[in-house]
């Protein structure tokens, strides 16, 4: 456990990495984190593990899947990969798991993650897991810009700020030389039955290595609309539903009508869905034969 100072706020526990990241304990006994970037949580205060399980997990029936190949927006803390992991090491079956991230977190958040999360309790040691953060920790210089300690700010001129820095990361990453991008090789690792494959790069980018008739399920889990609007697009969605099988499902926690209509113009069902604590609904859609 990395060097964190502990207070407690109301219902909920705090606590500060070396990362400038907030880790917060949420009812459910996970965490999650907050992004001073994007001035908002990762996952549900109300229950990170509730979030990926209800929205994702079972958003996408991956839970029933004899063989699920997921293709994750945001891997973010790794709450969905764990969660979704952890159901296929219970029922016994094989895992392709692809993700995407543009700004990766310390290794010390997502180990910390993982040692709360309620799935990992019951299973022990998960060594695709174990062999996740050793590679994680390798990929020390893969931080876009630096995290920004939240102060007296109002929120709306924050999330400017952030999403400057975020345009420029992105410009100076378009001038670099493959030479000098060592750093940035994907993360890719087989045990067993599972696969784990990590693109660090932005995947609205027209290059982004996007699977085509590959997912059983698609985790859209960006950061919101009005922050991160990149990855609602109706012509990214409209990508991403490239990406998936026949029969395969997509699924988010946003319930946003733009969002809605954007899955349902790129051809999906797109319905709403009961949500949890916090959040009363939540969109998915499935694809079906033209």
């Amino acid at each position: 456990m990395p060097n964190i100072s502990f207070r407690l706020m109301a219902e909920w526990q705090f606590f500060s990495c070396d990362n400038q990241q907030m880790l917060e304990l949420c009812p459910d006994g996970s965490y999650t984190a907050y992004s001073t970037r994007f001035a908002q949580h990762y996952h549900n205060r109300h229950g990170a593990f509730s979030q990926a399980r209800h929205v994702y997990l079972l958003g996408s029936e991956t839970q029933l899947h004899p063989h699920p190949q997921v293709l994750e927006i945001g891997f973010g803390v790794g709450m969905n990969f764990l969660t979704t992991l952890c159901d296929a090491l219970t029922r016994g079956v094989s895992l392709q798991y692809r993700a995407f991230e543009f700004d990766p977190l310390p290794v010390s958040v997502l180990r910390a993650i993982g040692e709360q999360h309620p799935a990992m309790h019951a299973l022990g040691k998960v060594n695709l897991w174990e062999a996740l953060l050793q590679a994680w920790s390798n990929q020390t210089e893969i931080k876009a810009v630096p995290w920004r300690e939240r102060d007296a700010m109002d929120k709306q001129q924050e999330i400017a700020i952030n999403q400057a820095n975020r345009k420029a990361a992105l410009a100076a990453r378009v001038n670099e030389t493959s030479d000098q991008l060592p750093h940035y090789a994907p993360i890719d690792i087989t045990l067993d039955q599972h696969h784990l494959h990590i693109d660090w790069c932005d995947v609205t980018a027209v290059d982004a290595p996007l699977p085509l008739d590959w997912a059983s399920a698609v985790y859209l889990d960006g950061f919101s609309p009005d922050t991160n609007p990149e990855v609602w697009t109706p012509q990214f969605i409209e990508r991403l539903v490239a990406s998936m099988q026949v029969g395969s499902w997509m699924t988010t926690y946003s319930s946003a009508g733009a969002v809605r209509r954007a899955m349902k113009a790129a051809g999906l069902t797109a319905r709403r869905r009961p949500g949890i604590a916090g959040k009363r609904e939540h969109v998915h859609g499935q694809k079906l034969p033209v």
